[in-house]
């Protein structure tokens, strides 16, 4: 329905995820951006509909109805969430 949106793909039953979220969620309140932030559980059918074939959750922005970005890394800090969400104009660089 939002033409502009941050898709947020992940395993939540791995440990690491849970440490990538939790970062994750501090910076959507922290910005006030949950309205721009779609959550997928990865499922076998997520990962066949979308060709995904990292074990690490991976970021997909979206602007205008085309994907912009995707960030998959091994290991995420916050700089690079902040810096993505910045690069997508979803957060104002401070």
């Amino acid at each position: 329905e939002n033409p502009d949106a941050i898709i947020y793909i992940c395993d939540s039953t791995k440990k690491k995820t849970k440490t990538i979220e939790k970062k994750f969620r501090k910076i959507i309140v922290d910005n006030n951006i949950t309205k721009y932030v779609v959550y997928l559980e990865k499922t076998d059918d997520v990962i066949k509909k979308y060709d995904l074939s990292s074990d690490t959750p991976i970021f997909i922005a979206y602007q205008n109805g085309a994907i912009t970005e995707i960030l998959s890394k091994s290991n995420y800090d916050n700089k690079d969430i902040e810096s993505f969400l910045v690069r997508n104009k979803v957060i104002e660089n401070d």
